[in-house]
């Protein structure tokens, strides 16, 4: 008798054989995954430590050296360090190899910071700091030394280059003190020297649009000083100083050309009119007319100066001065025989003698002398007064003439 079920079978669903199959499939991978993963990470492990053994046993005596060991130990703690932290994958491991090479690790690295530092400032270490060189360069030392210098600062206390870093650190610190006021110096060279061209560039452009007029010229002439000045200050040793030197004999004719030229637009006009009137001053002129005539000399020339103080250093200006204080003599002498203390020649004895001659004493002191040495003359001796006598007329044309010479004087330096 056949048997039956009341439960039917179903076919198992081929989707959920699928999913089993890849969840295997997947499961099996992640296992050969992970030991792939323990065996690369052992292998970097090896061979960092490998690498650390042979940078841990180089003498580092050259810098050659220093450089393929430091290499080599920072590709070994590259590796070391880049263990994930991960159990099963060696990260305590890769840590113990690290804190077992720290000494080492320490060695090699400060070593390779002194020899960066050695290497960074060999330039300012083996520079003449007595050499003229651009601001850039002096900059480019600079720079180096303090890169250097901020590399054997880092270096610590337990490196076994400290010692040597230490005593390499007060060398180029020296050496910087140096360089920095050979860059400051540089520099303010420089900057003086730009300055003064700058003052010699508004001078040119003044010279071309107002050439006629003496108020310009004053300036130009001052700033022309002002420019010589800069650049007479810039000292030896910087690039400046041998441009300065090139630029000032240049510098300094122009000032002489621009005076000169100012001179004539300010001064000529009075040298004519002191020459106009010692050309044509007399005895016969008469005191008042002549002292009103030498005080218009006087306000042409003080209106100039007040106008233009710098002209009072002039030597066209000192020349007329000096001729002013002549014709003031004339007029100091003139005005004490007016005042009734000279003489005729009755009233001086002198009977053969025109009696309309003035005798003036030779004793009147003019200048802070006796009129006879102050300006020596031919005296007569009167004995009815008892003194050495000198003519009047003799007297002013012999103050005159030395004031005309004055006057020669600055004719000649108007035009020099």
């Amino acid at each position: 008798m056949a048997l039956t079920h009341d439960r039917k079978y179903r076919p198992v669903n081929q989707k959920t054989i699928v999913t089993l199959l890849i969840s295997g499939a997947i499961a099996a991978g992640s296992s050969f995954a992970w030991i792939g993963a323990q065996r690369y990470q052992a292998s970097r492990i090896q061979q960092a430590r490998v690498l650390l053994s042979e940078a841990c046993t180089t003498s580092l005596s050259t810098p050659n050296q220093v450089g393929t060991t430091t290499q080599q130990l920072n590709q070994a703690v590259q590796q070391l360090q880049s263990v994930p932290r991960f159990p099963g994958l060696g990260y305590e491991t890769a840590q113990t190899e690290l804190q077992n090479s720290a000494q080492c690790i320490l060695r090699v690295q400060s070593t390779n910071q002194f020899e960066q530092a050695r290497t960074l400032a060999q330039p300012a270490a083996t520079t003449d700091l007595n050499a003229v060189l651009p601001a850039q360069e002096w900059q480019a030392r600079q720079d180096g030394l303090n890169q250097a210098i901020a590399l054997l600062n880092s270096i610590p206390a337990n490196s076994p280059v400290y010692p040597q870093a230490q005593e390499q650190l007060g060398q180029y610190q020296a050496i910087a003190t140096q360089i920095a006021e050979r860059l400051q110096a540089e520099t303010a060279a420089i900057s003086t020297y730009q300055q003064a061209n700058g003052i010699i560039e508004q001078v040119n452009t003044t010279l071309q649009t107002s050439i006629d007029d003496p108020a310009a010229l004053a300036e130009a002439s001052t700033s022309l000083g002002s420019a010589i000045q800069l650049l007479e200050s810039i000292p030896a040793g910087t690039t400046a100083f041998a441009q300065s030197q090139q630029s000032l004999p240049a510098y300094r004719q122009q000032q002489i050309e621009v005076e000169r030229i100012w001179v004539a637009q300010t001064l000529n006009p009075i040298v004519d009119q002191f020459t106009n009137f010692a050309e044509s001053v007399n005895p016969n002129t008469g005191f008042s007319a002549y002292t009103n005539q030498v005080n218009q000399l006087r306000d042409s020339l003080t209106s100039q100066t007040q106008n233009f103080p710098t002209l009072a250093n002039n030597p066209v200006t000192q020349a007329l001065d000096r001729a002013l204080s002549r014709y003031d003599d004339a007029a100091e002498v003139w005005r004490y025989c007016n005042e009734g203390n000279c003489f005729n020649s009755i009233q001086a004895g002198f009977i053969l003698s025109s009696p309309t001659l003035t005798w003036v004493p030779s004793t009147l002191e003019v200048r802070g002398q006796p009129l006879a040495i102050a300006y020596p003359t031919n005296t007569s001796l009167s004995l009815l007064r008892r003194q050495r006598l000198v003519q009047l007329d003799v007297v002013l044309e012999e103050i005159w003439t030395r004031a005309e010479l004055e006057i020669q004087q600055s004719v000649q330096a108007s035009s020099s």
